[in-house]
């Protein structure tokens, strides 16, 4: 086997981003997609749906981290499924992103040809939603957790310091039960004679202004 060359793609399907100055790079990894401007990364996918021109960079397989599950004709496509909240708990999204999420997903059915699962629990909601599909369809599945996969050593001293920060990394949206968050570590502040920080690294979410005026109010607390 030799060595894995990955491809990555600012422009994806039908997301198309009017600025990719910002987008994720790395080293040695192609970005054929990066260069192109709305309307031209717009065409280009507008021709790989049709069949019409290639995939940039040739890959073996695509591996979509997105709701973006394009008709990639003879390229695999492997589609990760993180959640259905959309399906389970509507109210914690808007009804566009509902109607988009539920659309894109509708494609993943008709065009991957594999799908990656992060949780049980999703797997069966899938199924709730798709009783007997992936039984019938024969598409392989797989259920891999998103967790840390470095062994953890015992006899490692801990590097984290008494007055190390709590982290909380993710987007701010009601879906993440950030005010639950916030309400434990109000009760913690009370009952803590050294309380540590509370960090929230992630950018903003939809129905998320109340959880930023929350944030605005504890810090001027001093919290």
């Amino acid at each position: 086997i030799g060595p894995e060359n990955l491809v990555l793609y600012h422009h994806f399907g039908n997301w198309i981003n009017h600025d990719t100055s910002s987008g994720t790079t790395i080293d040695g990894c192609e970005s054929p997609f990066r260069q192109y401007s709305f309307m031209e990364a717009k065409r280009i996918w507008n021709e790989i749906e049709s069949g019409n021109e290639s995939l940039p960079g040739n890959p073996e397989i695509v591996h979509s981290n997105s709701f973006m599950a394009p008709s990639l004709k003879e390229t695999p496509l492997v589609y990760t499924i993180y959640d259905l909240c959309f399906f389970t708990h509507p109210q914690y999204t808007t009804e566009e992103n509902r109607q988009f999420c539920s659309a894109e997903l509708n494609k993943a059915i008709e065009h991957a040809s594999a799908f990656h699962f992060i949780s049980q629990t999703t797997l069966e909601v899938f199924n709730e939603r798709y009783p007997n599909y992936l039984a019938n369809s024969n598409k392989p599945f797989k259920i891999i957790h998103l967790a840390p996969r470095l062994s953890c050593n015992s006899s490692s001293k801990s590097t984290v310091g008494p007055n190390a920060p709590w982290l909380f990394v993710g987007t701010t949206e009601p879906r993440k039960n950030i005010e639950g968050l916030l309400n434990a570590f109000e009760m913690y502040l009370k009952t803590s004679p050294k309380p540590r920080p509370l960090v929230i690294a992630g950018g903003k979410g939809w129905l998320s202004d109340s959880l930023h005026q929350r944030f605005d109010r504890l810090t001027k607390q001093g919290m």
